[in-house]
């Protein structure tokens, strides 16, 4: 039987939104750099937007918006101040080039009512760049509780783990400077869902992201110990064969992901009953997040959480 292949998440955005993104692309495309930096960083999100929600009293991201100015103030120009300043300290550590989304995102956020990109689109654009050119990540602090930023770690580690066309690209923390291996990072996203959950707030991205981690993660630790792991077919167009590309993942401690995905899971299944057994049929080299997995589930059950997502 032929898999259906899996709808991508850029699909059916406005021809406007499509052109310009590949027209950001492109332009992107003139930097020839042997190693490049990406800053990932909150925008609408990260901590500060869980306490500007409790602050305010606040219920859904939704809510917060709607009063663009304060939004503005507290949350998005705070966070894209902070991707700059990091994008300077990682330009003068490495002496080379470094992309600070937060500048970019800073020009459509400021023109909030006249450019009505939303994150699909932001992340029909990021990710294909991180799959070309990017060779290090550096992950800013609160890049847990967003979820551009758990995306854009999602395809970095897929990429890690031989599952994009090339492998290699470091993640680290970008206040620190070091390596962010596999179980802390996992740890830092799984704490963080656990947090928001805590305020009543339950986040389907999240869920799914690090669903996804955690498979991805088992599987490829039965193929490094075994010498293969069990792969449902690939449906994406172009997907790649399994260990086409030399996995790049730094040691990381497999118990401790383990005994995240031992509490984890559960309440992912519990809130979101769809995400585990769908990624169990799903082929991890079907893993991106461009890839529109549970687009269907959503469709067909807009209320899989009692609140409104916030993030």
């Amino acid at each position: 039987m032929v898999q259906a292949k899996i709808p991508n998440r850029t699909e059916g955005r406005p021809d406007a939104h499509t052109i310009q993104g590949q027209f950001a692309l492109a332009a992107f495309s003139t930097i020839k750099a042997e190693n490049l930096t990406y800053i990932s960083v909150p925008i609408t999100s990260g901590p500060r937007l869980y306490q500007f929600l409790e602050k305010y009293n606040i219920p859904t991201l939704a809510e917060a918006k709607k009063d663009h100015e304060r939004f503005l103030a507290e949350v998005i120009e705070p966070n894209m101040a902070d991707g700059v300043k990091q994008s300077g300290f990682w330009s003068e550590k490495l002496k080379g080039c470094v992309i600070a989304p937060a500048e970019f995102d800073g020009k459509l956020y400021r023109s909030w009512g006249k450019v009505h990109w939303n994150a699909d689109d932001f992340m029909g654009m990021w990710v294909p760049l991180i799959d070309e050119k990017i060779t290090n990540m550096a992950m800013l602090n609160g890049w847990e509780y967003s979820n551009g930023c758990g995306e854009e770690y999602l395809q970095a580690t897929l990429m890690q783990m031989g599952r994009r066309p090339r492998s290699n690209i470091t993640i680290n923390d970008a206040e620190e400077g070091r390596l962010l291996n596999l179980d802390e990072g996992i740890g830092l996203m799984a704490n963080a869902f656990k947090d928001v959950i805590s305020r009543g707030i339950f986040p389907r991205n999240m869920a799914e992201t690090l669903g996804i981690l955690l498979e991805a993660e088992r599987r490829f630790h039965t193929e490094k110990n075994a010498g293969f792991v069990f792969e449902p077919a690939a449906t994406s167009p172009g997907a790649h064969e399994p260990r086409k590309t030399n996995p790049t993942l730094e040691p990381y401690d497999h118990g401790k992901v383990r005994s995240i995905a031992a509490e984890i899971e559960p309440l992912i299944n519990k809130h979101f009953p769809d995400v585990m057994p769908r990624l169990k049929k799903t082929s991890s080299y079907d893993f991106s997040p461009v890839n529109a997995i549970f687009r269907d589930t959503v469709k067909a059950a807009p209320a899989a959480a009692p609140k409104p997502l916030a993030a």
